[in-house]
C-alpha cells in the first residue's frame, strides 16, 4: 500500500489526501481544508511534549488505583441524528457489535466488543439537533477504538472505510500507536488504532512523543 504521508514535516499540521464528500465533517481551527488538526498553530488540546518528572513517572510506573478510584473508561452516549444512519456506519462500515433489546421506549442503540454489557449507546434526537458547532470549542475532541493488535488489523480497518467512501481526516504514527482518524454521520470525530507491539507505556518519553507520519 502507498505511504500515507498526513502529518507536514513540521509535525504541527496535518493535512488529508481524501476530501469530504457526503460526510460532514468538523473543521478544525485554523485549517483551510477541513482536515485534521490536533496541533493546528496550538489552538487545539495537543500540548507540546512536557519534560518528564519524578511525579509524571510515579504515576506512569503504577497501574494501581484507590478504592472508588477510576478503573477504566466504560462506555459512551452519543446523540445522534439518524439512528438507522448511525447504526449502519457502526455496525457495517466499523464492524462493532450491535446487542441489547429491541423495543425500548425511545430510539437507541448499543454496541460493544465483547468487553463488556455495552461500550457505546446511541439516541436518536432529531434531524433538527443543533450540529456540533465547528472551530475551537470545549467537550469532546475524539474517542479511540482498537481495531485489533497489528498493522494487518489496521490496513483492513482502512479497506473497509476506503470500501464505503469514509474519507479520512487524518492518520499518525504516535509510537505507542498506529492510528486512522474520521468522523462519524453526524461529526463525531474517531481514532482508529492498534498498539504498536514492544513498546513500553511505562516510558513518559513514549507517552509524551510527538506525532509522526504514519507508514502502512
Amino acid at each position: 500500500m502507498d505511504e500515507l504521508e498526513l502529518l507536514s514535516s513540521n509535525s504541527k499540521r496535518w493535512t488529508s489526501r481524501f476530501t469530504p464528500s457526503a460526510w460532514a465533517l468538523p473543521r478544525s481551527p485554523g485549517s483551510s481544508d477541513g482536515g485534521h488538526s490536533p496541533a493546528d498553530e496550538g489552538v487545539v488540546g495537543w500540548a507540546e511534549p512536557r519534560e518528564p518528572t519524578d511525579l509524571m513517572e510515579d504515576d506512569v510506573a503504577t497501574n494501581e488505583t484507590e478504592p472508588g478510584g477510576v478503573q477504566e473508561l466504560g462506555h459512551i452516549v452519543l446523540y445522534v441524528r439518524d439512528l438507522e444512519r448511525s447504526v449502519r456506519f457502526y455496525r457495517d462500515v466499523l464492524g462493532w457489535r450491535q446487542v441489547g433489546p429491541g423495543g425500548l421506549p425511545f430510539p437507541a442503540a448499543m454496541f460493544s466488543g465483547g468487553r463488556t454489557h455495552h461500550e457505546l449507546l446511541l439516541i436518536e434526537v432529531g434531524a433538527d439537533a443543533t450540529p456540533i458547532p465547528a472551530g475551537r470549542r470545549v467537550g469532546l475532541y475524539h474517542f479511540g477504538l482498537k481495531v485489533g493488535d497489528t498493522d494487518d488489523d489496521l490496513r483492513a480497518a482502512l479497506a473497509r472505510l476506503e470500501e464505503s467512501g469514509v474519507p479520512l481526516m487524518g492518520t499518525a504514527d504516535h509510537g505507542m500507536t498506529h492510528s486512522l482518524y474520521l468522523a462519524d454521520p453526524d461529526g463525531n470525530e474517531i481514532e482508529l488504532y492498534i498498539d504498536v507491539e514492544g513498546v513500553d507505556w511505562n516510558d513518559p518519553e513514549v507517552l509524551m512523543s510527538r506525532p509522526q507520519a504514519l507508514r502502512l
